[in-house]
């Protein structure tokens, strides 16, 4: 229900806040990949658990692991395309970004309920989690994580 609801965004920013402060502590290079990894792999994992739970409590720990992880990934991944970016591309990299974000958001939302309506919100879901752990395995198989420990171009140096 509604409170259910509710308790479940809090908990997801609360994982938030501690993604916050684990992205935002100085990390040598190398660790940053490791963290990000990590974050990568949670995802998927948490995204699963969510959806063939039936547990109030467990679900809300998961949530709170999603949290952390997604806030992660997303404050490395700005990051990294900040730092990478030339000066003058910055803007338009940035903005495409958020259009691109914002954009799909209520795509995705439509096809995820017309999906949800055909074969059920587990299986919506579970689906889900399953295609992003494919999408993760590449791209942790490819070395992309490695990404978020480059340093800027030389000419922001």
């Amino acid at each position: 229900g509604p409170g259910v609801y509710g308790l479940a965004n809090t908990v997801v920013g609360v994982g938030a806040m501690t993604g916050a402060l684990l992205a935002g502590r100085p990390i040598d290079r190398g660790g940053r990949s490791a963290i990000f990894a990590l974050a990568v792999a949670a995802i998927p994992v948490t995204i699963f658990a969510t959806g063939v739970s039936r547990s109030v409590p467990l679900t809300m720990v998961v949530l709170a692991i999603f949290g952390t992880g997604f806030f992660v990934l997303m404050t490395m991944a700005m990051s990294t395309m900040i730092l990478v970016t030339p000066d003058e591309y910055r803007g338009r990299v940035l903005g495409l970004h958020s259009m691109a974000v914002a954009g799909f958001v209520p795509v995705n939302a439509v096809l995820a309920g017309a999906l949800a309506s055909a074969t059920g919100l587990t299986a919506t879901i579970v689906g889900a989690a399953c295609l992003l752990a494919l999408y993760s395995a590449w791209f942790l198989m490819t070395g992309r994580a490695r990404a978020v420990d480059a340093r800027p171009p030389l000419s922001q140096a």
